[in-house]
């Protein structure tokens, strides 16, 4: 999965977030980024390129701007920040995702 980063630290999507979702590109990479950050680190037997490719997945996401109106980028994000960041960092995010939630909880 390493090998199909992009030099900056980012994967691209294999179009289901810019055809079937319609994302721009920039929310699409960000999802992607960050599930395949998530996904490469939560493996046991991480090699030492794929533990390099998560750090450079990780400092390129934290260079991006929120995508805050998007509430799959946001729970995506909160899974993220879980995996990389401290407590203090997910408040944020999750309290923005519970505000969202609909009357009727959907």
């Amino acid at each position: 999965m390493e090998h199909v980063q992009q030099p900056d630290g980012f994967w691209v999507p294999g179009n289901q977030f810019l055809t079937m979702r319609q994302w721009s590109p920039e929310v699409a990479n960000q999802s992607t980024t960050m599930w395949a950050a998530i996904a490469l680190a939560e493996h046991r037997d991480s090699t030492q390129s794929q533990k390099v490719a998560v750090k450079k997945s990780i400092t390129w996401q934290r260079a991006q701007p929120s995508v805050a109106d998007n509430y799959e980028w946001l729970a995506t994000r909160l899974l993220w920040e879980k995996r990389f960041a401290s407590p203090e960092e997910l408040q944020p995010i999750r309290q923005h995702l519970m505000t969202s939630q609909n009357a009727d909880c959907g």
